[in-house]
């Protein structure tokens, strides 16, 4: 709607001759039929050229070329998908919001990236073609066209839309060449082709970045004591963790405790909402939700069974010896008690108040850190001397 509103207020307003002849309910049906062919088929009701459209026309014309069909759709170009998903990312970039929301519904940073990626690769690769295009031909054939018919030419080739302003009938055979590789690219997806180009000249070192980046890779799920707890001791070992929670309130006061923090506001509940916020790219999850309990068992069962996950290990809290057993059920690997820790903890302490840090290597074995003795000060071998 707004591309043939625009595309017959420039031609009105222009005068250009693409009009003539053509009383206002043909303008508007005009109107309509070039901008959606411009995104899909490249028909034409009237012959496109320099002198019959405006350059303004032409230059809105190029912009749906490249935008292109919906994702569902046998068109080409980035994707209405795509621009939208640039479109939102810019928007919450001026309001100065960490996420992007489209319909209530969190984008992930993947798949903002994605759209980057596609959107800067697309327009790269259409540049290179013009390049080589308006070089080309003006080495070989002597002859030169304006910027704008190359570059309309080119846009036209990478979004398989099939416009032509007369430009391809006079390019040499290495002009039409190279239309070709961008058509073949363009209905391919830039995307996919630089992917496989990549990994194939880099698939080892690409699989030892995968690994080295999964192996120390960690979402905290529930950010109350307990999970920001876990959070703070992770990032000042120099982790990278991301946080979700359902309340926003302790979302911001995570924030403010570490600014740097990845931390969204999100149902964890909702298996969709875990996909999308990045926790199941997680290698490690741990599920700080102590209640309701609900919410513990089945952000729990979402990490380890939603299709697609990649978590390989989930820990989670436990209020209960009932709630342990649910817990496993739904397949956490481990089980914490939190308070049961700290009880066991301080009663150790007050046993031993020399013990600093303790391992347990299983039931009968460990190994203790202990404050030295004021006897052993100042002796160089303390156990073997009386020996």
């Amino acid at each position: 709607i707004f591309g043939s509103l625009g595309f017959f207020v420039i031609e009105t307003l222009l005068n250009s001759q693409f009009f003539s002849d053509l009383n206002f309910f043909e303008k508007i049906l005009s109107s309509m039929f070039e901008t959606v062919s411009a995104r899909t088929a490249g028909f034409t009701n009237f012959p496109i050229s320099l002198n019959s459209i405006s350059d303004t026309g032409l230059l809105l014309l190029m912009t749906l070329m490249f935008i292109g069909a919906s994702t569902g759709g046998t068109g080409g170009g980035i994707k209405t998908t795509t621009f939208i998903a640039l479109m939102a990312a810019t928007r919450s970039t001026l309001r100065g919001q960490k996420d992007v929301i489209i319909s209530n519904r969190l984008i992930s940073d993947k798949v903002i990236l994605k759209a980057v990626g596609i959107t800067v690769g697309s327009l790269l690769f259409v540049l290179l073609m013009a390049m080589l295009l308006s070089t080309t031909n003006t080495f070989i054939k002597k002859e030169s066209f304006t910027f704008l018919e190359i570059l309309f030419t080119c846009i036209s080739a990478f979004a398989t839309v099939g416009f032509d302003i007369g430009l391809t009938a006079k390019l040499n055979h290495f002009g039409q060449f190279i239309l070709i590789i961008g058509m073949f690219v363009g209905r391919l997806g830039i995307l996919l082709l630089l992917s496989a180009l990549w990994q194939a000249l880099y698939k080892s070192r690409i699989e030892r970045q995968k690994k080295e980046e999964q192996a120390l890779t960690f979402a905290v799920v529930g950010v109350g004591r307990f999970g920001t707890a876990v959070c703070r001791e992770l990032i000042s070992n120099g982790v990278d963790v991301l946080a979700a929670d359902a309340s926003e309130k302790a979302i911001d006061d995570l924030r403010q405790l570490e600014p740097s923090i990845e931390a969204r506001v999100i149902d964890c509940t909702d298996e969709e909402s875990m996909k999308e916020s990045g926790i199941l790219e997680m290698n490690t999850v741990v599920v700080g939700i102590s209640e309701p309990i609900e919410a513990s068992i089945t952000t729990t069962l979402i990490a380890k069974d939603s299709e697609g996950t990649k978590v390989k290990r989930v820990i989670a809290r436990a209020t209960s010896d009932l709630h342990e057993k649910m817990l496993k059920r739904v397949g956490a690997d481990k089980v914490v008690f939190p308070s049961r820790m700290q009880g066991e903890r301080l009663g150790l302490e007050l046993v031993r108040p020399n013990l600093i840090e303790r391992l347990e290597l299983d039931n009968q074995t460990g190994i203790d850190e202990i404050t030295v003795p004021e006897e052993f000060i100042g002796i160089s071998n303390p156990l073997r001397s009386p020996f």
